[in-house]
């Protein structure tokens, strides 16, 4: 048994990269972090499962100015640990592979080494997402209990339905 603090792992966040000018969002990727990499999977519940990618960092080149911005979890979720990241935007479109759109709900999760899936305890509502002016206003967060559920059990493996 192992405790981590609620607020700075399954924590929701979204980085993008957008086009000059116009502002459409040309890249995007869903980012929490993880405190070690004692896990069988990570990754964001959207409408159906979508597993993520684990890393020390992850490097984005900013399409505005060509700067290479490089992401950690101490950067971005002040914790120590790894990013877990999956990429939603790619070349102006989502990627439908991943259900990520409008009107959208993500939740993060891990599944632990004796198959509990833990999901977080914050949930991300994204709205109209068409370009970096309406991003942070098309995002809202809801508090919500902290779920642990046998992965892969009779009722479908992930909790779907935040």
């Amino acid at each position: 048994l192992k405790e981590v603090p609620e607020t700075k792992y399954l924590q929701p966040y979204m980085h993008y990269t957008y086009k000059i000018g116009e502002g459409d969002i040309a890249d995007g990727w869903l980012i929490s972090d993880v405190d070690d990499l004692n896990y069988q999977e990570t990754g964001f519940i959207i409408t159906s499962e979508n597993e993520a990618k684990v890393c020390q960092s992850l490097s984005v080149t900013n399409s505005k100015n060509g700067n290479t911005v490089r992401l950690t979890a101490k950067r971005v979720f002040t914790a120590e640990g790894f990013l877990t990241y999956l990429t939603v935007i790619k070349d102006y479109a989502p990627i439908a592979d991943t259900a990520f759109a409008a009107n959208c709900t993500v939740l993060e999760y891990w599944v632990t080494p004796d198959g509990l899936i833990v999901t977080g305890i914050m949930q991300r509502d994204f709205g109209a997402i068409d370009s970096y002016n309406t991003i942070a206003s098309a995002a809202s967060d809801t508090k919500i209990p902290s779920t642990i559920k046998v992965f892969g059990d009779s009722e479908g493996g992930l909790p779907v339905d935040p």
